[in-house]
């Protein structure tokens, strides 16, 4: 009898092209259904949340597939972690409706792009984190994302050629400090490639003094040259989050780390 699953994963991105499947890259996706191959063994195709980049992080992607397996839940995420690279972790498994999609059934995202704000670059965060050596002003970039949260028919900092069928809801943008740490956390409907990468260049630019609050406006509706916010590099960014309605939420691994404290 088939039965379908949504896997909870945390990964390091560092080391692959991306979440999605890619001929002659190494890629999470690939690995998941590798290890789920050696569990059950068959290819089982799997279905994410979201196509993270190459480079990119996650706390809360979310993975669904199909299986005739009778196994628990948690014994799905023992197996799969016995097999799977040490940079990847299932979190969580919820038996779902077989017609649960985990990309079109997701009411929302939150990311977050994580920057290291002081003179010297660190060793142990370098694959992630973005560092900028100069002081910036967490206060303007703070005013400056306010302009993000709103419903867009054009939807700020996505490439130009994107005219989504419905509007981008941004529900909230933050720009948060601790200590020499910045980060923005943003919660739309859905994401562009590359959007929060150049939503967070943008800010930096106001955070240096180089960009004011309303020429952060022009940027994100796409009234002044792309350039100005150029997107950070991919190793700052974390996927937090998917949401669901009623029946599943999903969330982030909540673990209490100190290190850990910005990504909850």
């Amino acid at each position: 009898m088939q039965r379908r699953l949504a896997l909870v994963l945390e990964y390091q991105g560092a080391r692959y092209g991306g979440y999605q499947v890619q001929p002659g890259t190494k890629t999470v996706q690939g690995e998941v259904e590798e290890a789920l191959e050696r569990l059950l063994g068959a290819h089982v195709k799997t279905y994410g949340a979201g196509r993270t980049d190459a480079g990119t992080h996650a706390l809360g992607q979310v993975v669904a597939f199909t299986t005739e397996a009778s196994y628990p839940p948690e014994t799905f995420v023992r197996a799969l972690n016995a097999s799977l690279p040490p940079d990847i972790r299932v979190q969580a498994a919820y038996a779902v409706g077989l017609h649960f999609d985990p990309r079109r059934g997701a009411c929302s995202r939150t990311y977050r792009y994580l920057v290291l704000n002081r003179a010297r670059p660190s060793a142990l965060w370098r694959e992630h984190s973005h560092h900028v050596p100069r002081p910036l002003d967490d206060g303007a970039m703070s005013i400056a994302a306010r302009h993000l949260v709103g419903e867009h028919q054009r939807p700020p900092f996505a490439p130009p050629d994107r005219r989504p069928r419905r509007p981008q809801r941004v529900f909230s943008a933050e720009v948060l400090r601790k200590g020499a740490w910045v980060a923005l956390e943003v919660t739309a409907t859905a994401f562009y490639l590359h959007q929060v990468r150049r939503m967070a260049g943008g800010l930096v630019q106001v955070g240096l003094g180089r960009l004011s609050a309303e020429g952060f406006q022009a940027l994100a509706r796409g009234d002044a040259h792309p350039g100005r916010a150029p997107a950070l590099p991919a190793r700052g960014l974390y996927l937090v989050r998917v949401s669901y309605p009623d029946s599943l939420l999903v969330q982030g691994n909540d673990e209490e780390e100190d290190y850990q404290e910005w990504l909850r």
